[in-house]
C-alpha cells in the first residue's frame, strides 16, 4: 500500500526535471547565436535605453538627403 502513495511523488519529480531540461536547452538554444557572435550586453544604466533610442534618431536623421524623384 506505501508504494503506490509513493509513485505519485517520483512521477511529479519525473515530470519536474524533465521541464527543467527542457527549458534549459530551449535557453541555450536562444542565447546561442548571441554567443557564437560574440555579442556583449551593455550595462543598465538609467536612461540608457533613452540614449539609444536618440543615436538611432540621429542616425535616421543624417540619412542620405536626396530631393524626392520628379515624375
Amino acid at each position: 500500500m506505501c508504494s503506490a502513495f509513493a509513485t505519485l511523488p517520483i512521477l511529479l519529480l519525473w515530470m519536474y526535471i524533465g521541464w527543467v531540461i527542457v527549458l534549459l536547452g530551449a535557453v541555450i538554444a536562444a542565447y546561442a547565436p548571441s554567443l557564437s557572435m560574440r555579442i556583449v550586453r551593455r550595462v543598465a544604466v538609467p536612461g540608457a535605453q533613452f540614449s539609444l533610442a536618440i543615436g538611432a534618431l540621429r542616425l535616421l536623421s543624417e540619412g542620405p538627403r536626396r530631393p524626392p524623384p520628379r515624375d
